[in-house]
């Protein structure tokens, strides 16, 4: 049986701090090269990291959705929680 190890920031502030590191520009660019639609509520957006890297996601419907790869300079360093998925 494998477990999968998320790191996840949902903290409303440190992710609008990201967000201004990032610009809202880039996030707009991503989503469009993506095909999704302009993310619209700043409470949807989360930061997770796995195996696959950092990467900013939007909660379009119930998951959420990988928009972009982020640095990890670009991170921020509290408000995080892991989770373990059997």
């Amino acid at each position: 049986m494998s477990k999968k190890v998320y790191v996840v920031n949902e903290h409303p502030v440190y992710i609008r701090e990201t967000i201004k590191r990032v610009s809202k520009n880039r996030i707009l660019k991503n989503c469009s090269i993506k095909g999704y639609p302009a993310p619209t509520n700043a409470n949807k957006f989360l930061i997770v990291i796995s195996v696959k890297g950092y990467k900013l996601c939007y909660r379009y419907y119930k998951n959420p959705t990988e928009i972009m790869d982020l640095d990890p300079l670009e991170l921020p360093m509290k408000g995080w929680k892991v989770y373990v998925k059997v």
